[in-house]
């Protein structure tokens, strides 16, 4: 196959630019829970997915896993969720300053990863 953004002769011998278009990252095979933080700037375009009692973190510019998350379930991961950090300014208002990600379990457990 191709280098992504390479060009590459299609068989009716006109040419065509290889982009990616879809990515598929797991661990022990099978994946039970993804979520996809997709802000601009620090963080943004970060998926973060649980496989068995494991977290990782997949940073979909770079295309590569960057962090992998462990001992803090004993069973599957079964839901993680980016949540918005923020500071209360009183009144309810809630500023957004990032996004914390969170993970719960089969165990029971539930994570706010740091």
């Amino acid at each position: 196959m191709a280098s992504p953004g390479a060009m590459t002769s299609k068989s009716d011998g006109d040419e065509a630019r290889v982009e990616p278009a879809y990515v598929s990252v797991g661990c022990n095979r099978s994946v039970h829970a993804a979520d996809w933080n997709r802000e601009d700037g620090p963080g943004g375009g970060l998926l973060a997915y649980g496989a068995h009692n494991t977290v990782a973190i997949y940073d979909t510019r770079a295309a590569r896993v960057v962090r992998t998350l462990s001992g803090g379930h004993s069973g599957h991961v079964t839901v993680v969720e980016w949540v918005p950090q923020g500071e209360d300014g009183g009144a309810g208002d809630v500023t957004q300053v990032g996004r914390w990600l969170v993970s719960g379990g089969a165990d029971g457990g539930v994570v706010l990863w740091t």
